[in-house]
């Protein structure tokens, strides 16, 4: 629910601050907005919901079980990743609506961001030694 509404919050309410809304201004607006969403949930949520489960020993535990590193690390990624995708399909919706935009996306575009983000921002601090 959260996503939803920072969603909608970026996408209308940053339309206050910039005084004429051209084409080009809209879709910086409009990618911007789907950019943040991913950045709210992997680098803030995620991050401490990992730290947390490492605090509490769920990820010692999950090291000892015989499954290897890559397969809990690709887990971690498909839950992040369908974590973040309301607030992706909100922004989308969002400014579609607002702007009359035509907004095209692969499935294959939002996944590498996705995928870049929580391997590059998140995942990595959170998995450093206390």
């Amino acid at each position: 629910m959260a996503q939803l509404l920072l969603s909608l919050a970026i996408v209308y309410g940053l339309t206050f601050l910039i005084p004429t809304m051209d084409d080009t201004t809209a879709v910086y607006l409009s990618s911007g907005a789907i950019v943040l969403g991913i950045i709210a949930v992997g680098g803030v949520l995620s991050a401490q919901i990992v730290s947390t489960a490492k605090q509490n020993g769920i990820v010692s535990y999950q090291r000892t079980l015989p499954v290897s590193r890559f397969n809990l690390l690709l887990a971690d990624f498909i839950i992040w990743g369908f974590a973040s995708l309301p607030g992706i399909l909100m922004s989308f919706l969002a400014s579609s609506l607002k702007f009359g935009l035509a907004i095209h996306f692969s499935v294959l575009s939002v996944a590498l961001l996705i995928l870049a983000q929580m391997s590059m921002i998140s995942y990595l601090l959170s998995q450093q030694p206390i």
